[in-house]
């Protein structure tokens, strides 16, 4: 049994499994939301972000003693850490809490990370995919490309949307810029969009009527434009707390899941597409498969 862990600006998700035929068997999921790019516009982590973070890691420190997992997991951090001025002094406190390395990917590892996640769940006919990885500071599109892997990672995630406020021209010009690169590199629009990570995941999980996330459940699911959109309606009139009794799933991805729903409606409508099909393999899963 083996474990991976992703440090992202929203949450931090604990992943435990074993690796079996290039794909991984997962027997436990666990998140904790920590925000830790929450007041973060000067790129310098707030302190009590990062005591939250190391506590969550501490925690799952704990998780995994119960379950046997011996050897270190893979632990991947990805951008409000690397963005982070003051980054060091959250790897020290990780380190001298845990005694766990962590390492900190570039976009484009990132990237790579998610689309070998994802994948390695895909059915062999699918055609071009396009991997969309939503996360709490950026977002990731890896698709095959005419001379290897395409991996662009652009400062667009679901936390910076609402800590900076970016507004949907703002979102729309962000997406329509990789979606140009894309034509470019790979000579096609995807031929399927595969969305990762929580925002997908748990809008999913929503409204699927989930209140114990399941991934056997979520993996597969078709998120429509029109879903989306109509669910965007509900959800914006009301507040964090009005959000959260009604869709006990989203957890405190409540309070900032307008800006998600923005991001993966303005996706869909730049690429031409109708849906999403929603994997939770991700750039855990790529962690364990490297």
């Amino acid at each position: 049994m083996r474990a991976a862990i992703d440090i992202g600006s929203n949450t931090v998700h604990l992943l435990v499994g074993e690796v079996t035929d290039g794909k991984v068997d997962v027997a436990l999921q666990v998140v904790r939301t920590t925000r830790l790019g929450e007041g973060c516009k000067n790129r310098v982590l707030l302190d009590i972000s990062m005591e939250r973070t190391v506590n969550a890691l501490a925690d799952f420190q704990e998780i995994l003693q119960e379950y046997g997992v011996t050897e270190p997991p893979k632990i991947a951090a990805t951008s409000a850490i690397r963005e982070a001025k003051n980054a060091e002094v959250l790897l020290e406190r990780i380190g001298a809490k845990t005694d766990w390395q962590v390492r900190v990917v570039s976009g484009e590892e990132e990237a790579a990370l998610s689309f070998c996640g994802a994948t390695s769940l895909l059915s062999s006919g699918t055609e071009m995919p396009l991997v969309v990885d939503i996360g709490g500071g950026s977002t990731e599109f890896i698709c095959q490309g005419k001379e290897g892997l395409f991996a662009e990672s652009i400062p667009l995630g679901i936390v910076r949307v609402a800590q900076e406020g970016l507004d949907q021209e703002t979102i729309r010009e962000r997406v329509a810029a990789v979606r140009d690169k894309i034509m470019r590199e790979c000579g096609a629009l995807p031929g399927e969009i595969i969305a990762v990570g929580g925002t997908a995941t748990d809008v999913s999980a929503a409204l699927l009527g989930i209140h114990n996330y399941s991934r056997e459940k979520v993996h597969g699911y078709r998120l429509t434009k029109d879903a989306l959109a109509v669910f965007q309606e509900e959800l914006a009139p009301l507040t964090g707390g009005e959000r959260r009794e009604k869709y006990p799933i989203l957890g405190e991805r409540a309070e900032i899941i307008i800006g998600g729903l923005n991001i993966l409606l303005t996706i869909l409508d730049q690429f031409g597409s109708e849906q999403f099909t929603v994997s939770d393999a991700g750039i855990l899963d790529g962690l364990l498969l490297e």
